[in-house]
């Protein structure tokens, strides 16, 4: 196929659109085809989106990209904070997203890039295999592992709000005050505009219907206070989010035998039902 997209093209996308049975999510990621095609055709376009425009049509049959479609889902979401870029590999189920600038990437957190550091994280589904259009970019179970250095955790604080950048947290297990590794049972919402550099792997399942999804978020930003986790830091409005998070946050158990229960467990069983049974009813796709 040309760079170059051909009316004919154009006219199959002009089509598509004009199927009535064509739902929602599919039909925002066909019409952005459309428009990148006649940009592209007119060469009035940027760079990021000649790249999408290559790297994501991958065939003259959009309604058939379910794979292709996931991805330019995650890149329509996230491009609110910076210009993005999704790149494939030489595997067609490897995604590579990542600002373009690292301007971008760093304006995108704070205002001051220089308070931007990266920890590695692995991100995969909760329940391994899932069906594609079981797939909830609004409420997404998935369990999280990641390491923290000795002198940045305070009684496992830091590692809570780490894994709370991710999404809600249900539960955490980790060490208590020494180096050591972290694994998060966490609920995300896919949709809200993140702004970690991250790496998507979409794996094969048992069939062409089911898949595995791990997510590496390659940068997890730090702010200078560790109360609050802001770079802005207003010491009222710290101690005030802390006596919030108290008050809402899970029982954590900890590797050294130790537990913190912040709520009644009571309270809190009922909380996370309330949180799953919700959550269990977003889709995103009609």
């Amino acid at each position: 196929m040309s760079d170059i997209p051909t009316n004919d093209y154009i006219d199959h996308l002009t089509n598509v659109l004009n199927d009535e049975s064509l739902n929602g999510s599919i039909r925002k990621h066909v019409k952005f085809l459309r428009l990148a095609a006649l940009m592209i055709q007119k060469s009035k376009f940027s760079r990021v989106i000649v790249k999408l425009y290559k790297e994501i049509k991958g065939s003259d049959n959009p309604r058939g990209l379910r794979i292709d479609e996931m991805a330019f889902a995650l890149k329509r979401d996230w491009s609110t904070m910076g210009r993005l870029i999704i790149r494939k590999t030489i595997d067609s189920q490897i995604f590579i997203i990542r600002f373009s600038q690292a301007s971008d990437f760093a304006t995108a957190i704070f205002s001051n890039p220089n308070r931007v550091h990266g920890k590695f994280l692995s991100m995969r589904l909760y329940n391994g295999d899932e069906n594609i259009h079981e797939i909830d970019f609004k409420g997404q179970d998935v369990c999280i592992e990641f390491t923290l250095r000795s002198d940045l955790v305070v009684k496992g604080y830091v590692a809570r709000k780490v894994a709370e950048k991710v999404g809600y947290v249900l539960s955490l297990s980790g060490p208590l005050s020494k180096k050591g590794d972290y694994t998060t049972h966490v609920l995300v919402d896919f949709s809200k505009a993140l702004v970690h550099q991250i790496k998507i792997i979409l794996l094969k399942g048992r069939d062409k219907e089911t898949i595995k999804l791990i997510i590496f978020y390659i940068c997890i930003p730090h702010s200078t206070c560790r109360d609050c986790w802001y770079v802005d830091h207003i010491g009222s409005k710290c101690e005030d989010r802390i006596k919030e998070y108290r008050r809402h946050f899970p029982r954590i158990f900890i590797n050294e035998d130790e537990e913190e229960t912040v709520t009644q467990p009571e309270k809190q069983d009922k909380n996370v039902e309330k949180l799953v049974e919700a959550a269990t009813t977003l889709r995103i796709y009609e």
